[in-house]
């Protein structure tokens, strides 16, 4: 084994006298040290400014400005070069669109309601967008307007309107109409039905229903021409076979194109027919079912209707006594059951609920008392307990009065004159003054009227029966009052005085007419106005 062998020594270290220069190496090293972080420094300011001022393309402004149905409109703010840019937008279900961009604005059309739409933006070449390069939008949903249509309403001049929408529906309905010559009118409803009235008759309307921004509308436009209530007058049956009803009612004046006739009872029973004519029958029915009929004019909202019960009775024969003008006697026969609490029979002398009076009779037959002369009466006989009479309506018309003639007087011996009536409620001859006499009044007005007979009355204790008669321009009686005194006390001096204790609310010309006895003394004309 060889000894171990020693390490070598060390070099000595070389230590630098203080005085002596550095070496030139190390001054060198640092200027090409500095001289590289320049460089760098050099290009990482040209990275930056290429990355701040070519590659990066900054986006200001990417939003949407407005839309609708099927289109919307986005606003870009931007420097870059806009040949650069691409604008596209994407569905839910991938489906893809490109608008052009002009100044700074691009349309997407085309599209479909109530669907999210994503907006992206692009460009070409090496370049990376900054700020806003999306944007989301969701195109309205449609509401349809379906079977928007118009009928008559209740009164002249208004229509009943209706529809239905299918889609979103707001809280409420904006309602704009107008017709030539008139300002345009707009009113709000909830629901999907409004009656508009005030509508001049004979003009032709366009209705137009609009919502709130957000909901958009199709088939919501509706024209629509005036026109008169139409409403079938005087519904009865007139025939009642046990299987058949047949339905009459009276033409009115305004022409109609059709009329919808409905029959139904309680239970499954339910048929609709539609006639051109004012008569209509059902067939299928039972004498023991109680039905309801309806009629109703083509184009109107309001029907007449009737209700008919079950085993109704019918009137077989009436045997109207009108000769004279002290009474009018109706006596009449009858198929089926006598009503329970008797019959009701119901008379009028006029074309209002004024002029129509009944009388209650246990008897198949009733008795007019008040007969008024050259009058046309009509009687409805019906159940007192309401069950249905057929064939019960009739009419007759009363004789013209005779001239009066008695106690030494005659109509040429009567002179005849009107005037407002005095304030003074106990009023007399001496409060008539002549210079108020007049045949004007308004509606507001009390008249007062006078007999002065130009020849002596001869004087009687007899008792004498009154009529007044106001009657219409067309001779029709619009009201009438009756008494009786003896005729000495009728009577101041030569002068006979009354008063109307209703004036008529209608303008027009009138007849006003005095009977004594059933005899016709004198008749003069007024006028109403407002």
């Amino acid at each position: 084994m060889s000894p171990p062998q020693e390490a070598p020594e060390a070099p000595a270290e070389q230590t630098q006298e203080a005085g002596e220069p550095a070496p030139r190496r190390s001054v060198k090293g640092l200027i090409i040290f500095l001289s590289v972080l320049l460089v760098l420094a050099a290009l990482a300011v040209g990275a930056y400014y290429y990355y701040i001022r070519y590659y990066c393309v900054p986006i200001q402004q990417l939003e949407v400005v407005n839309g609708t149905l099927d289109s919307f409109q986005i606003r870009l703010a931007t420097d870059a070069d806009p040949s650069l840019l691409h604008l596209t937008c994407q569905d839910t279900y991938g489906n893809t669109y490109e608008a052009p961009l002009s100044d700074g604005t691009a349309t997407f059309t085309g599209l479909s309601p109530n669907t999210q739409y994503t907006v992206t933006l692009s460009i070409d070449g090496f370049h990376k967008l900054t700020g806003p390069v999306r944007a989301t939008y969701a195109t309205g949903a449609e509401t349809k307007i379906v079977n928007f249509t118009g009928v008559t309403g209740p009164e002249d001049g208004s229509v009943i309107l209706s529809f239905t929408a299918d889609g979103p529906k707001p809280d409420s309905w904006p309602l704009h109409y107008s017709a030539e010559g008139e300002e345009p009118q707009t009113r709000t409803f909830s629901g999907q039905n409004v009656t508009v009235t005030g509508l001049t008759m004979g003009k032709t309307y366009t209705f137009q229903l609009t919502a709130e921004q957000d909901f958009y509308l199709t088939g919501n436009s509706l024209t629509y021409t005036v026109g008169p209530a139409v409403v079938a007058q005087n519904l009865r049956v007139s025939s009642h076979t046990g299987s058949a009803l047949t339905l009459t009612w009276d033409q009115p004046e305004t022409p109609v194109a059709s009329w919808t006739v409905r029959c139904y009872d309680s239970g499954s029973f339910d048929e609709t027919t539609t006639v051109t004519g004012c008569t209509a029958t059902i067939e299928g029915v039972n004498p023991d079912t109680a039905y309801t009929v309806e009629v109703t004019a083509a184009g109107m909202s309001q029907n007449a209707w009737i209700a008919i019960t079950a085993n109704p009775v019918s009137i077989t024969d009436c045997a109207i006594q009108a000769d004279g003008l002290s009474q009018i006697l109706l006596s009449w026969t009858f198929a089926g059951d006598a009503p329970e609490g008797g019959w009701v029979l119901l008379y009028s002398y006029g074309n209002s609920e004024e002029t129509t009076e009944a009388i209650q009779t246990e008897e198949p037959a009733a008795v007019i008392s008040t007969v008024l002369p050259n009058t046309t009466y009509t009687f409805s006989i019906q159940a007192a307990g309401g069950a249905t009479v057929l064939n019960g309506a009739y009419t007759v018309t009363t004789p013209e009065a005779t001239s009066f003639s008695q106690y030494g007087l005659t109509p040429d011996q009567v002179f005849m004159a009107t005037f407002p009536t005095p304030e003074d409620p106990d009023w007399a001859t001496k409060d008539l003054v002549p210079e108020e006499q007049t045949t004007q009044f308004t509606t507001g007005s009390s008249i007062a009227f006078v007999l002065e007979a130009t020849q002596g009355v001869t004087s009687s204790d007899e008792e004498v029966e009154a009529l007044i008669v106001v009657r219409d321009a067309q001779g029709v009686p619009v009201d009438y009052y009756t008494g009786s005194a003896q005729w000495h006390t009728m009577w101041t001096g030569s002068k006979y005085l009354g008063q109307l204790e209703r004036t008529p609310q209608t303008p027009g010309d009138y007849q006003l007419e005095v009977y004594f006895n059933r005899q016709l003394v004198r008749s003069m004309t007024f006028t109403i106005t407002q």
